[in-house]
């Protein structure tokens, strides 16, 4: 009898939830109300008979939490329920810093599996070659099926210098393959990289957006200036997004003020907010600059991992006709979340929490962004690196080869690897040496040579990019990160046309 009263007053709790709930978001009709009810006594009356009859105890509140979190389910891959551990830590994720793979991840509505938005620029999963729309199929040989995102989050983060195993599912490539990664403290701050691509030309990577992000862009934008800066690229590429407000700060540093930057929608037309500019001249001085950057020429570059605010702020950019917009199709990130903590499913100090989509964002010319990203003005593909580069960077080959290089050429390695005419023999002989296998092995033991052969022929016919791809490493190393990303844009197709078209209106 205590227990049937124990689950009535959890189903009138749930009740009074749901009248809670209308008091915020609206009321609901009478059909729907009885509707609901009936719905809720079933749920209880399956609560009771699994609390009663199922073949081992059961925990009311796994089940519970289960039930919650199937129902959430049925909606976007977004709206999540979030137990007090998992709420905990995605407030700690604004802090600054943690130990990760430096990826950022969702779970894709039309396959509902686990996937790559972007590496974020710099982390060891950038370096190892992770690329956005990466299916992640299993973590630490854990499969990822069914897999909410805030489980996925804390299966890949970890202490500094451990190592983390993640199978991934790439367009193009037949055979789900590992790769291992070591975690490192990823750094979140806003602009990684700014210098001067020509005498004119300015070059800016916002690699996502953080509370520091508008000062950081000011400061970046100020030293570009006083070097001559008359044009700007901006890069967005890869950039996972952030924080709403903050796109459209930044938006106001190239917008006058007043100027619409996005707004939102929701159902039946609730939740529609309009956010605009307040101008690239307040914004200079609020941050004590004498220039203001409404008016200078400007190139974002965008491709498939730029998302969330990247495709806000590029939007707004293309539709007010401010800076002409360069690369693939974007993301198709943008949902106005709320977040509510529910001290029911823990304690007023330690809450649990739900995430619930309430909108849509919408350009200025008013395009959803959910779904569709944005459509650049000139449309780019990134060339496909060969099977044996992706392999050889998968393996960490590149890499070594660079140390190895550095180490039998400790002074001018740059230099010599720059004129080296024997650099595919070398770099086939070293990783051959190091048990580099193309095919699988069994499968090599029936080629000629074992395959090595064909390993050589291939490293042979693709030697600019792996050679490219070496320099980089071997600059990082002698010269610093600044340094190897300088030297690779020089010689990357997009930034040069982006400095073509940026020549032709200035």
């Amino acid at each position: 009898m205590r227990k049937r009263i124990v689950a009535l007053v959890l189903l009138l709790s749930l009740a009074g939830s749901l009248i809670a709930t209308s008091q915020m978001f609206g009321e609901l009709d009478e059909a729907s109300s009885s509707n609901n009810l009936a719905q809720l006594f079933l749920f209880n009356s399956i609560l009771s008979y699994l609390r009663q009859g199922y073949v081992e105890e059961v925990d009311s509140k796994i089940l519970i939490e289960g039930a919650i979190k199937g129902m959430l389910g049925k909606l976007d891959p977004h709206t999540t329920y979030m137990s007090p551990e998992e709420y905990k830590r995605l407030l700690s994720d604004t802090s600054g810093s943690f130990g990760g793979l430096g990826i950022e991840i969702t779970i894709t509505p039309e396959d509902n599996t686990l996937t790559v938005v972007a590496p974020i620029s710099g982390t060891p999963a950038e370096r190892k070659g992770i690329k956005a729309r990466d299916k992640i199929i299993a973590i630490n040989g854990e499969s990822t099926k069914g897999i909410d995102i805030f489980d996925a989050i804390s299966k890949m983060r970890g202490d500094p210098g451990t190592d983390c195993t993640i199978t991934i599912k790439r367009n193009g490539i037949e055979q789900p393959f590992d790769v291992t990664i070591t975690r490192e403290v990823i750094d979140v701050a806003s602009v990684r990289y700014a210098f001067m691509l020509t005498d004119k030309i300015g070059y800016l990577r916002l690699i996502r957006f953080s509370e520091d992000s508008p000062k950081e862009m000011f400061s970046a934008l100020d030293s570009l200036y006083q070097q001559g800066m008359q044009g700007l690229v901006l890069d967005l590429r890869g950039n996972p997004g952030g924080l709403l407000d903050i796109a459209v700060d930044v938006a106001s540093i190239f917008l006058p003020k007043g100027e619409l930057v996005v707004y939102t929608e929701g159902r039946d037309g609730k939740n529609h907010r309009d956010y605009n500019s307040l101008g690239g001249e307040n914004y200079a001085s609020l941050y004590d600059y004498s220039e203001n950057f409404e008016n200078t020429p400007m190139v974002v570059l965008v491709d498939a991992a730029s998302a969330s605010a990247s495709e806000i702020l590029a939007g707004a950019l293309q539709d007010e006709k401010r800076a002409t917009i360069i690369g693939e199709n974007t993301f198709g990130k943008a949902l106005v979340q709320t977040i509510i903590p529910m001290p029911e499913g823990g304690t007023e100090k330690e809450p649990a929490a739900l995430k619930m989509t309430i909108a849509h964002y919408y350009t200025p010319g008013g395009n959803m962004i959910q779904g569709k990203g944005i459509t650049p003005d000139i449309q780019l593909k990134y060339p496909e690196y060969p099977l044996i580069t992706t392999k050889l960077i998968i393996a960490d080959y590149h890499r070594r080869f660079a140390q190895y290089y550095l180490d039998n050429h400790p002074t001018d390695a740059d230099v010599i690897l720059a004129g080296d005419t024997q650099f595919s023999q070398e770099l086939a002989d070293f990783a051959l040496a190091n048990d580099f296998h193309f095919y699988p092995k069994e499968f090599e033991e029936t080629l000629l040579n074992a395959g090595e052969q064909f390993t050589r022929e291939q490293i042979a016919n693709n030697e600019p990019i792996l050679k490219r791809l070496v320099m980089r490493e071997l600059l990082s190393e002698m010269k610093g990160d600044q340094s190897a990303y300088f030297y690779w844009q020089q010689d990357d197709d997009w930034v040069k046309r982006a400095t073509e078209e940026l020549e032709k209106i200035m």
